[in-house]
């Protein structure tokens, strides 16, 4: 069996204007023992 984790992690990405914004994003990370 393999498990998925959901990470929700902040992130400061630049946009198009140059201005720094805070997005979260959903990492998926795989277990498999």
């Amino acid at each position: 069996m393999s498990f998925v984790y959901y990470l929700s992690k902040n992130v400061t990405v630049k946009n198009k204007k140059g201005k720094n914004v805070k997005q979260k994003y959903n990492f998926k990370t795989y277990y498999a023992p």
